[in-house]
């Protein structure tokens, strides 16, 4: 029998099927477990986002610790064969260009001066694009601060995408010397469109990524999501374990399945 929340997220799915950014190889409705996996989709972009973020991050810190314009350009290869770093002297705002942009245009990071590694560092992180009539717009920004040895954290970041508002926290820790990152955090998504779904999640198992022969992937990592039915206040659980790169899998109910899909590309 097919339950009204069930109902509920294929509603949300036909709404939102033209304009959002799917990377699954699973699309059979009529499966039991369909609403665990959507609701899982729809919290893993959010995810994805910040990871691929993260990983800009990541290599433009490597980028602005070089001494010299040769170990920057080298850096710039490894990290950013898509993007251009452009500066202005004197100046601590960076602004990394999109050479093929997909949403964004420009990423702009304050420094103040600080490498991200030093005492007390903060960041301050902005986004610019266009919209539909390609006018520019501008994304809420957020403060990447340092907390400890390694160990970072953005406070509460909201935005929206197409489909949903959200608002996320995080806090990254580095293992440099295996080239080894740890995501954890906590948010929620609530649908922009009716009918309202709210998805509220947590990482109960850090999200584990390894920086490796120039390539990050996704090794491991759990997230627990609950979807509401706003309107008749329903909620339902769903388990998402990270197996591999490109492998995750899903409970729901009674049901427990694995399937294929990327958080980085």
């Amino acid at each position: 029998m097919i339950s009204k929340l069930k109902v509920f997220i294929l509603c949300i799915v036909a709404i939102s099927t033209i304009c959002s950014c799917v990377k699954k190889t699973y699309d059979n409705g009529d499966d039991e477990i369909y609403p665990g996996f959507v609701a899982f989709d729809y919290t893993g972009n959010i995810i994805s986002g910040y990871l691929s973020i993260f990983k800009n991050l990541y290599g433009f810190n490597e980028y602005i610790s070089q001494t010299t314009i040769e170990k920057r350009d080298s850096v710039d290869l490894i990290y950013f064969s898509d993007i251009k770093i452009t500066h202005e002297e004197n100046s601590d705002i960076w602004v990394l260009k999109y050479l093929n942009p997909n949403g964004y245009n420009f990423m702009s990071i304050k420094t103040y001066g600080k490498n991200i590694n030093d005492d007390n560092a903060k960041w301050t992180i902005s986004f610019y694009g266009r919209d539909y009539y390609y006018k520019p717009i501008k994304d809420p920004e957020f403060d990447l601060e340092k907390i400890g040895e390694m160990h970072w954290r953005i406070k509460e970041h909201v935005n929206n995408n197409y489909d949903f508002n959200y608002s996320s926290e995080w806090d990254i820790k580095l293992n440099s010397a295996e080239d080894k990152a740890t995501l954890e955090g906590s948010g929620s998504l609530l649908s922009i469109q009716s009918p309202k779904l709210k998805l509220d999640y947590i990482i109960t198992e850090p999200i584990n990524t390894l920086y490796k022969n120039s390539k990050f992937s996704v090794t491991s990592g759990a997230i627990k999501i609950h979807a509401t039915d706003v309107d008749k206040d329903i909620t339902e659980e769903t388990i998402a374990e990270i197996i591999s790169d490109y492998d995750i899998r899903i409970k729901y109910k009674n049901n427990v399945e694995s399937f294929r899909y990327s958080f980085l590309w």
